[in-house]
């Protein structure tokens, strides 16, 4: 089984050194790094090709013209043009997944009896080197995944396994003009609205999510537009459900 790692990239220099390892040093064979830096203004393009070239896994690195604000959507579009294999996942260039991460999520989707397009694991948030809280969203079947969709994203953006056949559905897409960096948010009704179910491992597999003062996320946050808001009426009135 195939796997493509895409690390999305802008101005994360302080933090390239350990995340570029822990994804150039896993213990499983079949994947690909795909590096893709988003017009930073600091030294990341040149910090990355010197650590990737440390190491053997095999990369490509890439560059996306800087569009929409808080979000990685240019270099998620890059990114496609070099997928290969079964699945893709995203990790964030100020986080970093520990060395069996893909091996985890192998063993556990070689188990399931059902053909698995989508699935989420737990979050482990890192705070200056510890621990700061841990994150799951629990949830049975379809309608529960759905009816959560409505109240908040009950999905750890970071840490999801897409299968190609995702990608390859062209009714499926993101919408970072509309929603800059809460796309994935709306992404993931999307999903769910084409009935592909996003299954849980409900078991941290390895991912570290860094807080950190420059993440889009929180920057998100602080702006008078509420696109989560905007997400959840859309699905409302799409779905007929109060």
């Amino acid at each position: 089984m195939r796997i493509n790692i895409i690390i999305p990239n802008y101005n994360k220099q302080d933090y390239l050194e350990e995340c570029i390892r822990s994804c150039a040093c896993q213990k499983y064979d079949n994947y690909k790094i795909i590096f893709v830096d988003n017009e930073s203004s600091d030294n990341s393009l040149e910090i990355a090709k010197k650590y990737f070239s440390q190491y053997k896994a095999e990369y490509v690195i890439e560059t996306a013209e800087n569009i929409y604000p808080y979000c990685w959507d240019e270099c998620l579009q890059k990114a496609f043009n070099h997928l290969d294999g079964e699945y893709y996942t995203i990790v964030g260039s100020d986080d970093y997944i520990s060395e069996n991460y893909l091996a985890n999520f192998v063993q556990w989707v070689e188990k399931q009896e059902e053909k698995v397009l989508c699935a989420q694991s737990d979050l482990l948030w890192m705070k200056n080197g510890d621990i700061a809280m841990h994150t799951r969203h629990e949830y049975k079947n379809m309608d529960d995944l759905k009816a959560l969709m409505l109240k908040g994203c009950p999905v750890n953006s970071p840490s999801v396994f897409y299968h190609i056949d995702i990608f390859n559905d062209k009714s499926i897409k993101r919408l970072p003009e509309d929603y800059s960096g809460a796309a994935d948010y709306d992404f993931y009704c999307q999903i769910v609205d084409k009935n592909y179910y996003i299954h849980n491992l409900n078991n941290f597999i390895g991912y570290y999510y860094r807080m950190n003062p420059h993440q889009a996320t929180w920057q998100m946050l602080q702006k008078p537009v509420s696109h989560g808001a905007l997400i959840q009426n859309k699905w409302k009135e799409k779905w007929k459900i109060s």
